[in-house]
C-alpha cells in the first residue's frame, strides 16, 4: 500500500517530541529535590547565617538550627544586604569599635570558600606571575613553579627544561628568609586579569607562613609573621582592591585572613 510522505510527518515529529520530553519527566519523578546550604557569617550574630536552598525558595538558620524570619536575617547580614540596611536605618553601623557607612558597605568584598576546594589539594604546579611588569596589565609566565624537597623548579613550558640558574636564585632567596623545607602548603592566583600581583603564598616544614613574589625577575620572599600549631587545612589568595588583607587561611577549628 503506498502511503504518501507528508502523511509520516506527524508520526516522525510526535516521535521527536517524545524522545525528548519523556526522559525528562521521568529524572523529574524519580530524582529527588535539590538541596543545597551556605553559609554568611553575620557580624552582628558573631557567627554563621546558615542559608538552605530549596525548590521552594530560602530557607534562613542560624548556626543552632533554629528558622530565622527573612526580614530578620538579612538585618543580621547588613554588608550582603546594605540596602535593606540602609531601608531600615541600620547605618552607621558600629561594630568592634569601629563605625560603618552605607558607602562602607557597598565596596565592601565578599569571598567564598568551598568545602570541596579545602579538603581536595590540587596539583603543586605554580604560575609565579611578574609583579612588576612593564606593561600595565599582567601575563602569564613561560615557566611552571614547582617546590621539590629542598629546591625551587622553574620548568620551560615550551621546552619541558629545567631553568636550574633561576630555581638556584629562588631556592637561595627562601632559604635566606628563613624558609625551612619541605613546603607542606602553597596557593597563589594565577589569573593575569586581576589588577594587581600579590605572588604566592605557603607554608613551610615549620608551619611558618610566608610570601614569594617575582619583581622585575627577581625573588622576593619575607616571613608573614605567622606561625601555625598545626598544618592548616588550605590557603587561597584573593587580591582586592580595598588592599586590607592578601586572602584566607581554613584550620580545623578558624578561618584566618591574612592581613597586610
Amino acid at each position: 500500500m503506498y502511503v504518501r510522505f507528508f502523511r509520516l510527518v506527524p508520526f516522525f515529529l510526535s516521535l521527536i517530541v517524545l524522545s525528548w520530553f519523556l526522559p525528562k519527566m521521568y529524572l523529574r519523578a524519580t530524582i529527588g529535590e535539590s538541596f543545597t546550604i551556605s553559609g554568611n557569617y553575620s557580624p552582628i550574630a558573631q557567627d554563621f547565617i546558615l542559608w538552605e536552598y530549596t525548590p521552594s525558595g530560602i530557607t534562613y538558620r542560624n548556626a543552632n538550627g533554629e528558622k530565622l524570619s527573612q526580614i530578620g536575617a538579612r538585618k543580621l547580614m547588613p554588608f550582603f544586604f546594605c540596602r535593606d540596611g540602609l531601608k531600615n536605618n541600620l547605618f552607621p553601623l558600629h561594630l568592634a569599635g569601629r563605625s560603618f557607612s552605607y558607602q562602607d558597605a557597598l565596596v565592601n568584598h565578599h569571598f567564598r570558600i568551598y568545602p570541596n576546594k579545602v579538603f581536595t589539594r590540587p596539583m603543586p604546579l605554580y604560575f609565579l606571575l611578574e609583579s612588576a611588569p612593564q606593561t600595565a596589565e599582567l601575563s602569564l609566565p613561560d615557566d611552571i613553579l614547582l617546590f621539590e624537597n629542598n629546591t625551587v623548579r622553574f620548568i620551560d613550558c615550551k621546552t619541558g627544561q629545567d631553568k636550574k640558574e633561576k630555581g638556584e636564585i629562588f631556592t637561595q632567596a627562601l632559604l635566606q628568609s628563613g624558609v625551612t623545607f619541605p613546603i607542606q602548603l602553597a596557593a597563589n592566583n594565577p589569573n593575569p586579569k586581576k589588577r594587581f600581583d600579590e605572588g604566592l603564598f605557603f607554608i613551610d616544614g615549620q608551619n611558618k607562613l610566608f610570601q614569594l613574589k617575582q619583581v622585575k625577575g627577581n625573588p622576593f620572599c619575607r616571613f608573614m609573621k605567622n606561625t601555625f600549631a598545626k598544618l592548616p587545612l588550605a590557603l587561597f589568595v584573593d587580591e582586592n582592591v580595598q588592599k586590607k588583607y592578601y586572602g584566607q587561611i581554613v584550620t580545623d577549628n578558624d578561618i584566618y585572613l591574612i592581613g597586610y
